[in-house]
């Protein structure tokens, strides 16, 4: 589709954003920055990189010990443009195609034009600014190297979870040379980060151009942040190119066009926002990306939802080369998830605690023990599986399975099979282990952990089938999945949060019905309704990914119109009006991301070898055409419907397997007998099929 499209997705400000919730937002993968106005009416550029982390030993307290006080997300500063008058008017505007800000801004004398882009190719921001009346001044504030967790603390008055310890971080260095100003700033313990920029004046234009970079070496990252500005200063024409032609390539790996425009365009700016804050050989996805926030709570990445989320989207849109950075993270950490479990697991377990640093260390402790939820989650690393296992059934490349999927989910389930036994009916068990954000979890089997432990297992043993592998454990793990004891639940309320504990308090997250969604190992419609409505009826706590989840649960049940229904509670008071998202003052990036999972739910499903396009439209999105969007097996799908009906659908097939169709329509095509299109098309071989 050509840029005049994306033109209408693009966010407008006539008045001044006020914060990082409201304004434009920048990004390549790694460093990026939010724009927005001061009280004074200031533009702020607010930069963030999110390879950033602080080095700092452990502490000897509890809270002390964890990754967000010792190895978390630090602030980098940003740049203010200053006038000699108040700014008094705004006109700025966000162009997704090219992502590039541009914006007016009127003074009381005078004002100013300017653009601004974070370079695609190599973490560099290019500001321009021109003027006429005034001249502005472009001013750096560094922030202070401190944990946002403690600041958050400090901020609230909690004594409790502050780190009463926490020293102050090392003096920062300035330093000018060859007309480049850097700023570098110390981790604790070793190396640290520098954000360097050049400013030159010509003509009534500044031009600016900022960078970052980080090394655990010394003060090395000085010499990489200047390297980064002479290197774009030789050829500057060169890299605006080369940035533009990367958008542009981004853009044209799928596509999506509705009747509805709000959600047209907010699913447009979930894939723009995907391609600003990760990149294909990036760190995992933390809760604020490139954007970080200096005062959240939440400075790390967090497995037992945000991580998985912020990827979710990634697989049916076609952008598999982000999405790999989940993959190559996990293979290059096998170390950290070996360290993750008690030492004398090490020999066969792997883990993800509930929040890490970009090398994947979480502890995760024993089940069963006094031991705090935070550090009782077994299942997140095979939560985090069921993405790569999305990238190979997109691409059914067998390197994913042999390299990341067989050995994380040969530790994943190894660490599960240690703790499991046999009750007096029979059955294996679990003991207690938490089940995220249900405070007050009792007793065993916690539905969290029995959805993932079913996929895991028997997911394994399909890669080793698949793979041809014989790891001797493939009878041990059929005899577990037949006799793993059934799922906390009733047939009034549904699943319970394990087998003690029934759900009584509202509860935001979806952890007990995985098995339902998205690993699907539980198949029971009437069950999963039960669930899913109970679930929703206590509402005291249910936030914006409780609306997510819930859309794609109604989505699998073909109720597109409640799947809607949810998805427009999430614009009530959850979507800031930047389509980001925050919860309690704190940014965090998952949940409009997974809206876009949702939607793309309600458009094509494609698990248990059916490929069913359009399950749950709502009745009021009666114009859809999506193109490119992949579906298990190694398809490329386009659709369209027009007038609420459906037109044609057209395969590509990438790996000469065979296609089950199910539509909503009766197409041109032989049906079988139980309603679905069996399609067989060659490797590299499209099919279009009109409807009748």
């Amino acid at each position: 589709m050509n840029e005049s499209f994306y033109k209408n997705q693009n966010l407008k400000f006539n008045k001044f954003p006020k914060t990082q919730f409201e304004g434009a937002f920048l990004g390549n993968g790694s460093f990026g920055a939010s724009l927005y106005h001061d009280e004074e009416n200031t533009l702020i550029i607010k930069t963030g990189h999110n390879e950033v982390f602080d080095i700092r030993p452990k502490l000897p307290t509890e809270y002390e010990s964890e990754p967000m006080f010792i190895s978390c997300r630090i602030p980098i500063g940003y740049f203010k443009i200053n006038t000699p008058s108040a700014a008094t008017e705004c006109e700025e505007e966000l162009d997704i195609y090219t992502a590039e800000f541009t914006g007016k801004i009127t003074t009381e004398n005078g004002g100013y034009k300017c653009s601004c882009i974070t370079d695609k190719n190599s973490d560099l921001i290019i500001l321009k600014i021109k003027y006429a009346d005034e001249k502005p001044q472009l001013q750096y504030v560094p922030q202070k190297a401190m944990s946002p967790r403690q600041a958050h603390m400090i901020a609230i008055d909690d004594y409790n979870r502050l780190s009463k310890n926490y020293p102050e971080p090392k003096e920062a260095e300035d330093i000018f040379e060859n007309e480049i100003n850097t700023h570098f700033q110390p981790y604790f313990s070793y190396g640290g980060y520098a954000v360097s920029y050049k400013v030159t004046e010509k003509d009534g234009e500044i031009f600016a151009l900022i960078s970052c970079a980080e090394s655990e070496e010394g003060n090395s990252a000085v010499a990489k942040s200047v390297a980064i500005i002479e290197n774009a200063e030789k050829d500057i024409e060169k890299v605006l190119e080369l940035h533009k032609k990367k958008w542009a390539e981004y853009h044209a790996e799928s596509f999506l066009s509705l009747n509805d425009k709000k959600f047209e365009q907010f699913y447009h700016l979930q894939m723009y926002k995907l391609a600003c804050a990760a990149k294909a050989d990036g760190v995992p996805f933390d809760t604020c990306s490139v954007w970080l926030y200096e005062k959240t709570a939440w400075p790390d990445a967090w497995w037992n939802l945000n991580v998985e989320l912020s990827y979710s989207p990634l697989y049916v849109s076609n952008h598999l080369d982000i999405a790999h950075s989940l993959t190559t993270s996990i293979k290059k950490n096998f170390e950290n998830l070996k360290n993750n479990v008690l030492e004398e697991y090490r020999h066969d377990s792997l883990a993800i605690g509930r929040a890490t640093d970009k090398k994947i260390r979480g502890v995760v402790l024993e089940p069963g023990k006094d031991n705090p939820d935070n550090k009782t989650e077994l299942g997140n690393l095979t939560w985090a599986m069921y993405y790569c296992w999305q990238e190979y059934q997109m691409t059914l490349d067998k390197s994913i399975l042999s390299e990341v999927v067989y050995p994380a989910l040969k530790g994943a389930t190894a660490y599960y099979s240690h703790f499991l036994y046999e009750g007096e009916d029979g059955k294996l068990h679990l003991p207690r282990t938490a089940s995220p954000e249900y405070i007050g979890v009792k007793g065993g089997d916690v539905n969290y952990d029995m959805g993932l432990m079913r996929w895991g297992f028997a997911t394994l043993n399909k890669v080793c089938e698949i793979l041809g592998v014989d790891d001797g454990k493939i009878e041990e793990r059929e005899n577990i999945l037949k006799n793993l004891a059934d799922y906390p639940h009733d047939d009034e309320e549904g699943f319970y949060i394990s087998a003690e504990t029934k759900y009584e308090v509202s509860h935001r997250h979806y952890s007990h019905l995985l098995a339902f969604y998205p690993l699907r190992v539980c198949k029971d419609e009437k069950l999963l309704r039960t669930s899913l409505e109970y679930w929703q009826s206590k509402k005291e706590a249910l936030l914006g990914y409780s609306q997510t989840g819930a859309a794609s649960m109604r989505a699998m049940l073909h109720e597109g119109n409640l799947a809607l229904q949810h998805l427009n509670n999430l614009f009530k008071g959850f979507i800031t009006p930047n389509s980001m998202y925050n919860e309690d003052g704190n940014p965090v990036i998952e949940t409009p991301l997974s809206a876009a999972t949702s939607m793309q739910d309600m458009l094509i499903q494609s698990h248990d070898g059916i490929v069913d396009i359009f399950p749950a439209v709502p009745d009021s999105w009666t114009d859809i055409c999506f193109k490119n969007f992949r579906a298990w097996g190694g398809f490329m799908v386009d659709a369209e419907k027009k007038d609420g009906k459906t037109k044609f659908i057209k395969i590509h097939s990438l790996c000469g397997e065979k296609c089950i169709i199910k539509a909503d329509a009766k197409l041109d095509y032989p049906v079988r007998t139980d309603g679905l299109y069996e399609i067989k098309i060659k490797e590299g071989e499209t099919v279009t099929i009109n409807a009748l």
